[in-house]
């Protein structure tokens, strides 16, 4: 995955996880981020357990969740100001691709 890449899908991402959360006031979850679909500039891709896991982390790690998982003041600042921290997880590092569900790469 190239670095363009990389920025379409983590922009992507954050733009679904603003959007999923603002049209409902649900809690930021593993269980709720496993199967979205992820749109990018590079196609669609589908969130499987372990990018959920590591995408949580992330959240919890940087303070963009509270412990009810709901998103915070900090994580709004930041998206607003477009400082959001970068992921250290392999899982979510540029060069590493999301698989879909079934197992097969994502298009890029």
């Amino acid at each position: 995955m190239t670095d363009e890449s990389y920025t379409d899908f983590v922009a992507g991402l954050q733009k679904e996880i603003a959007e999923s959360l603002a049209a409902r006031p649900r809690k930021a979850s593993v269980k709720f981020f496993t199967g979205k679909t992820i749109h990018t500039e590079s196609g669609e891709s589908v969130v499987e357990e372990k990018v959920a896991t590591a995408l949580y982390n992330y959240l919890l790690r940087n303070d963009y969740v509270d412990d009810d998982g709901l998103m915070t003041e900090k994580y709004k600042e930041d998206k607003e100001a477009r400082t959001l921290t970068e992921p250290t997880s392999e899982v979510l590092k540029p060069g590493n691709r999301l698989r879909l569900a079934s197992g097969r790469r994502a298009v890029h």
